[in-house]
């Protein structure tokens, strides 16, 4: 005969054995005066002494007094497992769900203000179309709050089967049963294996343009379920700078939309002032609405006119100028250590293995320097963050680093790198960009000038620099030609300025203007606007 057990496997039982017990029945069901003292581990049934040589003759037997320590042993690690795990991680999702969906409402929130921003400023026609995109984030969260009711309910129903079974049995524990009755409660204990989880979110997304005129109907009804078409804005010139390993938007993050939607890039490059310098400038550095300027031992502070503001001179000459992002004192490096430009002072000391090409305060002013083969991340307490490691191909991506940038917005660096032979390199300058993880990210590299430039640009040896302004675009140099590429959709936007004169040095002012220096028998200087801040 065939019998399914509590086990869930499938027993053969011997000939005349054709009682069952019930569930906690204490005494044999063939012997009724005597107490079930034994498990047959061939029939998976208590049975009693006498059982063994007639009805179970053949088979296996344990002593339930052996197997009641491992149930109670079973019981505990439910106990403690449910408790110090499950139960709490079970509570914490059920806190956490309100906050997500707070957090996703506070998206739509923020686009649905700066849709309205946007209708103050264009004709009576896009009522219409208001209308409709608000009805459309209603709509969105109208379903996420049926999501959330169904996720939170699932997850307090889960949690009030584990409150039962652990009040189930700590009474167990608390009473002490036979052993049969101890044997019938415990056949299925184990915890809760998989818990549901919250996939089904709905969160609105949409990039708006920047040109009411040609986007206005793009700009209102690209709402997606996700990520939508990045910010696309026009360009009039084909940018040489091509993006070799592309993705779509890989650092885009929405909550990143509003603090961009600020900046706007202008449409033609403003010259907002032009002079020349008395002295030939290497390096620009600019500080509130003045600049500090290099040139060998020398470091002057120049207004927008030109004017001469401060000048320091110093025994020895300086390689590189920066400005602290927030202490706004001006320093200097060697290959010992950085020094304080304003007392002389050495005021970090590297490791002796350390030899700096390049060196740049973060946002969170911590140091990054460029070294043959690497960038590390240093804290000013002089503590180790992070350094680049090889890439997937197990190869380095870091060669010859001359120039670093961070942007403000993601914390996402990029970096000039000049790529010599004699560091391992292809010989093939380039500008490499990375997460804030130092993970590989894109290269950018020169494929094909147009006719124009390309009479401009036959030196390899000519100027790269790079900087990441507000809006999280990279502007970007090369010989007498700066480019602006949007780093958050990895695309070339345009052109912000052509010159006659290679472009030696540039640099970032408070509100955004770029300070741009140029080659000639006296350096030139020029503060360009390309960006305009509406922040305000």
């Amino acid at each position: 005969m065939v019998l399914f057990t509590k086990m869930g496997g499938i027993k053969h039982m011997t000939a005349g054995q054709t009682e069952k017990r019930w569930k906690g029945q204490k005494t044999c069901v063939y012997h009724p005066s005597k107490s079930l003292e034994l498990l047959c581990e061939v029939c998976m049934d208590l049975v009693c002494i006498e059982c063994v040589p007639t009805a179970h003759t053949g088979h296996t037997f344990v002593s339930l007094g052996e197997i009641t320590p491992l149930r109670k042993h079973e019981i505990h690690h439910f106990i403690d497992s449910t408790e110090d795990q499950q139960m709490a991680e079970i509570q914490q999702r059920i806190s956490s769900t309100s906050d997500i969906f707070k957090q996703d409402e506070k998206g739509s929130d923020d686009l649905e203000s700066y849709l309205k921003k946007q209708c103050d400023n264009i004709k009576a026609d896009i009522d219409i179309l208001k209308v409709r995109r608000f009805s459309e984030y209603h709509h969105f969260k109208a379903r996420n709050m049926e999501t959330r009711q169904i996720y939170s309910r699932e997850l307090e129903m889960t949690q009030g089967d584990l409150l039962r079974y652990l009040l189930e049995y700590k009474t167990l524990l608390r009473d002490d049963p036979c052993d049969g009755h101890m044997f019938d409660k415990t056949v299925n204990v184990k915890p809760i294996e998989n818990l549901s989880t919250l996939t089904d979110r709905d969160v609105p997304r949409c990039t708006p343009q920047k040109n009411h005129q040609d986007y206005l109907q793009q700009d209102l009804d690209t709402l997606t379920n996700g990520f939508t078409e990045s910010l696309n804005l026009s360009n009039n010139t084909t940018s040489p700078w091509q993006l070799q390993t592309p993705s779509e938007g890989r650092f885009l993050d929405h909550h990143l939309f509003v603090l961009r939607s600020q900046y706007a890039v202008l449409p033609e490059t403003n010259v907002l002032t032009k002079f020349k310098s008395p002295k030939k400038i290497a390096q620009i550095c600019p500080t509130g609405d003045v600049a500090w300027s290099l040139l060998n031992n020398k470091i002057t502070l120049l207004d927008r006119t030109g004017k001469i503001q401060q000048q320091r001179i110093y025994d020895v000459p300086i390689r590189a100028i920066l400005v602290h992002p927030l202490t706004h004192q001006l320093y200097t490096f060697d290959d010992n250590g950085i020094i304080d430009l304003s007392t002389g002072a050495r005021v970090f000391h590297y490791q002796a293995t350390i030899k700096p090409l390049c060196l740049h305060f973060g946002n969170d002013g911590c140091i990054l320097l460029g070294m043959t083969g690497k960038i590390a991340k240093i804290a000013p307490d002089g503590k180790h963050i992070l350094t680049t490691t090889a890439s997937a191909s197990g190869k380095p991506f870091v060669f010859t680093p001359s120039k670093i940038t961070e942007c403000p917005l993601t914390g996402n660096l990029a970096f000039v790198d000049r790529d010599l032979q004699e560091d391992g390199g292809q010989g093939n300058r380039h500008v490499q960009v990375m997460d804030k993880e130092f993970e590989e990210g894109i290269k950018l590299s020169v494929e094909t000038f147009n006719a124009k430039v390309k009479n401009w640009s036959k030196s390899r040896k000519q100027t790269c620099d790079i900087e990441f302004d507000k809006g999280g675009n990279l502007v970007l140099v090369d010989g007498r030609t700066i480019f602006l590429i949007d780093m958050m959709t990895e695309k070339a936007m345009r052109t912000i300025h052509i010159d006659k004169h290679p472009v030696i040095s540039i640099g970032l002012g408070k509100q955004g203007e770029l300070w741009v220096t140029l080659d000639g028998k006296s350096s030139k200087v020029k503060v360009l606007e390309y960006i305009e801040d509406r922040s305000g």
